[in-house]
């Protein structure tokens, strides 16, 4: 057996700046639909409450048309929503090459 001590090699600037992006790209595609997920789940109820659409004590009242705005907010949050569940599983997986090919 050897019993000389192995020299680490010092890794390049070009090596830690790669290891960098892929950290940081390999996070945010594990936890970014995730996040998007939540955000347009959080600002969905937000914006139906502030309208108070449905809320009224009158009867005659109860079905109120929504506003132009909370509608286009309800579309926007919609497809902001779509988009994060259909790069869900995509992500993970973009995610944990990105994180497993780094190197060390």
């Amino acid at each position: 057996m050897n019993n000389e001590p192995t020299q680490v090699q010092p890794q390049s600037n070009d090596n830690i700046q790669s290891n960098k992006k892929k950290l940081i790209w390999g996070l945010v595609c594990l936890f970014g639909p995730s996040v998007l997920i939540v955000f347009s789940i959080v600002i969905y109820a937000i914006v139906n409450f502030m309208s108070g659409t449905g809320t009224s004590t009158n009867e005659a009242d109860v079905f109120t048309e929504p506003s132009v705005w909370e509608r286009v907010s309800n579309i926007v949050l919609f497809l902001v929503g779509g988009l994060s569940v259909l790069t869900l599983f995509p992500g993970i997986i973009v995610g944990i090459i990105l994180l497993a090919t780094r190197k060390s």
